[in-house]
């Protein structure tokens, strides 16, 4: 038989029992006692490992039994957890290999020139075809300078 860690929801219910004595059981009296802890932690699952929330909220219980959607709304008011930088990828060889591949091909040579993206664009515009303005803006712009520079081609 293995240990398993207690119930969230029990120990949560327990403490509210304590608390609250007759109120908190005449609050649930009639009802299947498993429901009522089943639709808690429903409620509750975002603060099931986040005992600090919860003890938030049973350090600042109100006059009033609360419901679910009660003490939820106590946990959230709760001091967050501290922010915990991810730890690093653990990257197989595999991927290394991939990785390695796609930087090679990305500090190889060129085979098109680097601004032909500038002659794609003016040939679309003199076919008549839509092009955004702001690649006809940037297109002429890149043409222009090489006018200026006097190159024939990029």
């Amino acid at each position: 038989m293995h240990d398993q860690a207690p119930d969230f929801v029990v120990q949560i219910h327990s403490a509210l029992a304590v608390r609250y004595g007759r109120r908190w059981l005449a609050m649930w009296a009639g009802l299947d006692m498993e429901l009522v802890r089943a639709d808690w932690r429903r409620v509750l699952r975002d603060y099931a490992a986040n005992p600090t929330a919860v003890m938030h909220a049973l350090d600042n219980l109100p006059e009033h039994v609360p419901t679910a959607s009660d003490f939820r709304t106590l946990c959230a008011s709760g001091p967050r957890p501290a922010w915990q930088p991810l730890p690093p990828p653990v990257t197989s060889a595999q991927g290394k290999a991939v990785m390695r591949e796609l930087l090679a091909r990305l500090q190889a040579p060129s085979e098109t020139q680097p601004k032909a993206w500038v002659d794609v664009i003016l040939d679309k515009v003199a076919r008549g075809e839509h092009v955004s303005r702001a690649a006809r803006e940037s297109a002429n712009a890149v043409r222009a300078r090489r006018w200026v520079r006097g190159e024939s081609e990029l």
